[in-house]
């Protein structure tokens, strides 16, 4: 999908007659798959299910072949002289096997890392998609009320300057309706700029180069006002959804069991290493002369004094899984301060949507009898500017709230461990 759409920029960058739409899922997933260090992570992943398939196979036997020809190297080298001996031996730890446990376990628990560290990235990215399309989206219609309110600015402007030479608008007023004009042209260009930027760097987090011809959905606050079209969880649910999903605590978790394992295996150098083996070796002294031997045994050996070397090691692991467990309370300690957190400011955000939107409805209406009342000479030019300012704030919080709710309303969505998405 992300392809095609790439040959279409390009094909209408080439034509310069058409845009393409890019939708808040196409970020998601253009991000994700443009994502390095999602794909760091893959690798990695991939590394670390590779070494614990190969820690699995150790608990089988090894098997051993060798072949050697000697010759007396002070008589002359006939056939008769030479020496050709051919062994093959089989042999299998007994102890080992708990090491081996200990290994593929140990294996396992960084795969299991390596995996939640994948999906972590794979969140990120997503969200990082995400919000750089909705600080798009917040750009263009800041940029959109900069123009308007600089349109109605510059008509305040040349009406007013006709009053002022006429002599019907005194000097004062006509330098703030003067002064308000000049600020709305640096609010445009400020606006102008930025939608540049962050345009650009929309482009970049989803990996698009060519950006000319990229256009985004329009928003639509009315989406934000209804409570059924998202799912708001208890806090308590929340709370709960979190420890049990989030990938820092699973982390956590499995750092701690890892370091525990590691105190079994310093623990279980002290045992001695047991081992049994078959072998069967074939003499080849002439081709007429053929003896085999075949032997088997039990191979013994324990490293019982080691200078204090292991139990100190045992002591470093011990204080290493009480690090690991303390680790975890402080990032549960965390995880719920950020869950709480989040959730009250996007039950906040949506709350306080509808609020912003009578707001921004009540100084529309508000605007409609001052344009009315001015032009019946009942308020001043710079009154009527005022109330044009009102709007264009209250319309410009209302946009912030909606971008700022669903760019926290996803983040919170992570946090529980879920892939973001509006619902």
């Amino acid at each position: 999908m992300k392809q095609l759409i790439i040959y279409l920029l390009l094909f209408c960058h080439l034509k310069s007659y058409c845009v393409v739409n890019v939708t808040l899922v196409d970020a998601m997933r253009f991000a994700k798959e443009s994502s390095h260090s999602l794909k760091s992570a893959e690798q990695r992943l991939n590394s670390s299910s590779k070494n614990e398939l190969s820690t699995f196979l150790k608990f089988g036997p090894s098997v051993s072949f060798s072949w050697n020809d000697t010759w007396d190297a002070t008589k002359k080298i006939t056939q008769e002289d030479s020496t050709n001996v051919g062994s093959f031996k089989l042999t299998q730890s007994v102890s080992g096997l708990w090491k081996n446990y200990s290994n593929f376990k140990n294996s396992s628990i960084l795969n299991f890392i390596a995996n939640q560290n994948f999906m972590d990235a794979e969140q990120k990215s997503e969200l990082l998609g995400a919000t750089s399309y909705l600080n798009y989206q917040l750009a263009l219609e800041q940029l959109a009320i900069s123009k308007a309110s600089l349109k109605t600015s510059e008509k305040n402007y040349s009406d007013s300057n006709t009053k002022y030479i006429a002599g019907d608008l005194n000097k004062d007023e006509f330098l703030k309706i003067k002064l308000q004009y000049s600020k709305n042209l640096q609010d445009l260009s400020t606006a102008e700029n930025n939608v540049i930027v962050v345009k650009q760097s929309m482009c970049l987090v989803i990996g698009i180069s060519n950006c000319d011809e990229v256009t985004v959905e329009n928003l639509k606050v009315e989406k934000f006002l209804n409570k059924v079209n998202f799912h708001f969880e208890d806090l308590k649910s929340a709370l709960e959804k979190s420890f049990k999903k989030n990938t820092v605590l699973l982390i956590s978790q499995a750092k701690i069991e890892q370091a525990d394992l590691n105190k079994s295996v310093t623990l279980n150098s002290y045992v001695p290493d047991v081992s049994v083996f078959a072998d069967y070796e074939t003499y080849f002294h002439s081709p007429q002369s053929i003896n085999d031997t075949k032997t088997a045994g039990v191979t013994l050996s324990w490293n019982f004094f080691d200078s204090g070397s292991q139990f100190f090691k045992f002591l470093a692991n011990r204080s290493d899984a009480l690090a690991a467990r303390e680790d975890l309370e402080a990032n549960k300690i965390d995880l719920q301060k950020e869950v709480i957190f989040k959730y009250y400011e996007f039950n906040n955000y949506f709350n306080t949507i509808q609020i912003a939107k009578n707001n921004e409805e009540t100084t529309y209406e508000t605007l409609n009898l001052e344009a009315i009342r001015f032009e019946n000479g009942q308020i001043s030019a710079l009154e009527y500017v005022t109330a044009q300012d009102n709007y264009n704030s209250a319309l410009a919080n209302l946009v912030q709230t909606a971008i700022n709710f669903q760019v926290s309303y996803l983040t919170f969505q992570t946090l529980l461990g879920d892939t973001p998405k509006l619902e």
